[in-house]
């Protein structure tokens, strides 16, 4: 093969990977229920011109497969937000049910690799189901658990004391590792409609013959209230990306403040009450005392449910 067979070659393998994201029918029923092409969702998270995509040509290791499978299911790279440089994971249901197989946990595991090295903050946008079917039956499974170093990997973002800053949000339907990266991130947002779970009701129902919705199963109220996985619910997906910008600001700042540094909140005087007996709201001292009044709450509908109040002895 010359060069020019080659060049041509990679133009329409490179062409036949973006069709998935510029089908036209199930491009427009996704907007117009409100969710983005995972594609749509980076390109409005990032800086514009920062993208680079890793692994764009790999497809699933199964022959049946392989025409249907671009990307394998999953984009992964890295790009800017506000100058800051971050590693990007994004499920793509749109592509076998954003599910996972061989090729996309090697991509994973790679991007991982760098960002722990260089300490780049990862960014999960989670939306699919678990691992494939049939890519991951029988020697399929063997064959992702043999691969020690994606293995490695994966479990490294449930330490959290030796890795990067982990933000995901969650864009519709987690279940299997997009719901294990929902659920071991440091700060997890997510859309109202979505839903968290190991496994989907499908399963839930031909394992105990019981039927259940995604959002009974696993829905905001759940994570939000009692289980407290999710740091915030928002309603749209341009909120989730607007969340995950500004958590990254917070917790990455630039380095001069936005606040003098001697500057004085003399309103903390009729905030505070006097009489340590009278309540108030503490929401209002933090707004006083941030730079800007910037600052984010999380877990604000969280309760201890079930946990009984007790009293240290003496």
């Amino acid at each position: 093969m010359d060069y020019r067979e080659g060049r041509k070659r990679l133009e329409e393998e490179r062409l036949w990977v973006h069709t998935i994201d510029s089908k036209g029918k199930s491009k427009r029923d996704r907007r117009r229920r409100g969710k983005y092409h995972v594609s749509e969702r980076i390109n409005l998270l990032l800086d514009p011109g920062t993208w680079f995509e890793y692994g764009e040509f790999a497809r699933s290791p199964e022959p049946r497969l392989r025409d249907r499978s671009q990307r394998d299911g999953t984009m992964t790279g890295f790009g800017k937000i506000n100058g800051q440089t971050v590693a990007i994971i994004g499920d793509d249901i749109t592509v076998l049910g954003g599910t996972q197989s061989l090729g996309n946990v090697r991509k994973v595991e790679r991007v991982l690799k760098i960002a722990f090295k260089k300490n780049f903050p990862i960014i999960s946008l989670s939306e699919g189901g678990g691992l494939r079917v049939p890519d991951c039956m029988g020697t399929g499974f063997t064959r992702i658990i043999g691969e020690h170093d994606p293995v490695r990997a994966l479990a490294g973002l449930a330490n959290q004391h030796n890795r990067p800053l982990f933000i995901c949000g969650v864009f519709g339907y987690c279940y299997g590792d997009p719901a294990l990266r929902a659920s071991s991130a440091d700060i997890t947002i997510m859309v109202e409609d979505s839903a968290v779970a190991l496994s989907g009701p499908p399963l839930l129902e031909a394992a105990i013959s019981e039927k259940i919705s995604d959002i009974e199963l696993g829905g905001p109220e759940l994570h939000e209230i009692k289980t407290g996985v999710v740091d915030r619910v928002v309603k749209t997906e341009d909120d989730c990306i607007k969340m995950i910008k500004d958590v990254l600001h917070i917790l990455r700042p630039p380095e001069v403040p936005s606040d003098p540094v001697d500057r004085l909140v003399p309103s903390l005087e009729s905030i505070v009450p006097h009489d340590n007996r009278k309540v108030y709201d503490m929401r209002k001292v933090v707004d006083q005392i941030c730079d800007s009044g910037e600052w984010l709450e999380l877990k604000p509908k969280f309760i201890l449910s079930g946990l009984k109040p007790t009293i240290a002895p003496i």
